[in-house]
């Protein structure tokens, strides 16, 4: 999981989610607090495709943790 600051997001969008890739992280999930998301992403074929995202005070669901929900309400100030 990577949280995103504003100095983090050129390492989190690019050089991490690739180096993750190329070690075979399944799973990959981005704490975006600018813009209020979380994505997650799922290893597929060696590359990262978006498996879930949700945004603003919407509730977050995704694999491999199908019973959590995370209210995003809770985490934005």
């Amino acid at each position: 999981m990577a949280i995103v600051s504003p100095r983090s997001r050129a390492i989190d969008r690019q050089r991490k989610i690739d180096l993750y890739a190329r070690h075979g992280v399944p799973h990959y999930w981005i704490v975006d607090f600018d813009t209020r998301a979380v994505e997650a992403y799922v290893l597929v074929e060696g590359r990262y495709a978006l498996g879930a995202c949700a945004t603003g005070p919407e509730t977050f669901r995704s694999e491999p943790l199908p019973d959590l929900e995370i209210s995003l309400a809770t985490l934005w100030p």
